[in-house]
């Protein structure tokens, strides 16, 4: 075999040529040195397997230095027995090339590719809506923090949130959209509900679509969460249900809606709708039935009604609305 160097045959020539990243004239010069001699031609097999093990370079996300760089050197110990010495030399070059490039590929991947995240941070009786970059909208109701990726680079679309908020997420089969949410994940394709991760729990309320619901401690199990359907995650425990609260999206529409409700049913709605705090005086308002539908009305106005029909006095104290007969 003639020496490589005549033809300007080297590792990393040979290796641009395996990736299909050599130009003309290195292809030219590369394919009339296969033509030369079949053990150039050999010589390329064999450095065909051992540029096999840095093919996670093709994805960013699998990268593993330590697995590749073992692959390697097994694959030369393997080999090693049936390779002459001048060609050990030769491919323990080209290893070291394959781990510099492997390398490379980690910085790329940590530097250059990094995600710029960002935070948005919600204020008492503050809402905000949030554009993402593959079209998803996410309406954050008061007192909640979400953080995602400026542009979503990874094979998943993640997010961390915690509060409350809706969420219609764009459909991609190809990138499903993942929340981390107090030590547990949603994990969705393309579709739209209500999270909210407040009272010591996970509630996720379906509005369309399908839903993947589990623990981050134990991802095998999960549950499946269809449209009407809520799914809770609390105490390391995962439970479905169909979701009988007409009222759960209250916060973003501004309507409550009840049909012969005790008043005992109202009163948490409104303190979670109003932010206040009712104390009852006399238990047997608790019994009380309404029938209304309350559209984008002041805390007042709502009071003033049930005064006239409940026969009732109401007092605001701070935060507090003191109800008696």
């Amino acid at each position: 075999m003639k020496k490589k160097e005549e033809h300007r045959i080297n590792d990393s020539l040979l290796i641009k040529f395996l990736t299909k990243e050599a130009d003309e004239n290195e292809i030219i010069g590369v394919n009339n040195w296969l033509i030369e001699d079949e053990a150039n031609k050999r010589y390329l097999e064999q450095v065909k397997k051992i540029w096999r093990h840095s093919e996670a370079l093709n994805n960013f996300d699998s990268i593993d230095i330590d697995s590749d760089f073992n692959a390697v050197l097994r694959t030369i110990e393997k080999n090693k027995k049936v390779i002459k010495l001048n060609n050990q030399k030769l491919f323990l070059r080209i290893a070291a090339s394959i781990v510099i490039l492997l390398s490379v590929g980690v910085l790329i991947k940590n530097v250059l590719f990094q995600d710029n995240l960002v935070s948005v941070i919600t204020q008492n009786n503050e809402q905000k809506e949030i554009l993402l970059s593959d079209g998803s909208v996410i309406q954050l109701n008061s007192n909640s923090k979400l953080e995602y990726p400026e542009k979503f680079r990874r094979k998943s679309r993640e997010i961390k949130f915690e509060g409350e908020a809706f969420l219609e997420i764009q459909k991609n089969p190809d990138k499903p959209f993942i929340i981390s949410i107090n030590n547990s994940i949603v994990e969705v394709i393309g579709t739209s509900f209500n999270l909210n991760s407040r009272s010591n729990q996970v509630t996720v309320d379906m509005v369309t679509g399908k839903t993947s619901f589990y623990s981050e401690e134990n991802r095998k199990e999960k549950i499946t969460l269809l449209k009407g359907e809520r799914g809770v995650y609390k105490e390391n425990k995962l439970s479905k249900s169909t979701n009988e609260n007409a009222n759960f999206l209250a916060w973003k529409t501004g309507k409550l809606e009840f049909r012969n409700t005790k008043l005992k049913e109202v009163i948490p709605e409104l303190e979670k709708y109003y932010g206040i705090r009712f104390i009852i005086n006399d238990t047997s308002i608790n019994d009380l039935v309404i029938t209304t539908t309350i559209d984008n009305q002041t805390f007042k106005e709502v009071m003033d009604e049930f005064e006239i029909i409940f026969d009732i006095i109401y007092e605001v104290s701070n935060e507090s609305v003191i109800i008696k007969k």
